[in-house]
């Protein structure tokens, strides 16, 4: 075991601060690999719904997001025991995860669509994600830690973090009915 996890609280905390690692990597591989193989342009016009196309993403992406918690919790489960009676309960470890991640995923999903650049995407959201870790205690509405730092914090943080995150994903659906060109400015850096 690769952490010292001694409370629940812990785990919850390992969980939200160390899950969206694992999702950094994967969504910027996923949305940047058409670039690095040159198809890009035959993607983008052999592909009539766009929109179609990008919502069965995100479904898997959220179905990814689900199983990655629920694998995660299964774990501590084995591993632990339930344990969830301090006044933690699995409904909170849930949905405290999953916006965390979900707004992990939404950053990294918009930076690749915007950019193409898988490893310009990392950079800006490993620094997004060390600036959160050093300041958790942090009260800004897009910190992913928040519960972190307060476990008592409030509902408006998972709902504006939520409808960040939806925003975020619209203007990257909106991005992927573009030509790769659309932004050409901001993809050459």
């Amino acid at each position: 075991i690769a952490f010292n996890i001694q409370t629940v609280l812990d785990f919850v905390n390992i969980s939200i601060m160390y899950l969206p690692l694992f999702f950094l990597i994967f969504i910027s591989n996923y949305n940047t690999e058409l670039r690095e193989v040159g198809m890009m342009e035959i993607e983008y016009i052999q592909n009539k719904s766009k929109i179609i196309n990008f919502l069965k993403e995100m479904f898997f992406i959220l179905l990814f997001i689900g199983l990655a918690s629920i694998i995660n919790l299964m774990l501590y489960r084995v591993l632990y025991g339930w344990g969830f009676n301090i006044g933690i309960t699995v409904n909170d470890y849930i949905i405290n995860t999953f916006t965390c991640i979900f707004l992990y995923v939404s950053i990294v999903y918009f930076i690749s669509s915007l950019t193409f650049n898988k490893s310009l995407t990392i950079f800006m959201i490993s620094i997004f994600w060390i600036f959160f870790i050093v300041n958790v205690e942090s009260r800004v509405i897009v910190n992913p830690f928040f519960y972190v730092g307060d476990p008592n914090s409030d509902v408006i943080y998972i709902c504006a973090q939520l409808a960040i995150s939806c925003l975020l994903l619209g203007i990257t659906a909106f991005l992927k009915t573009k030509s790769p060109y659309y932004l050409q400015f901001i993809r050459r850096l």
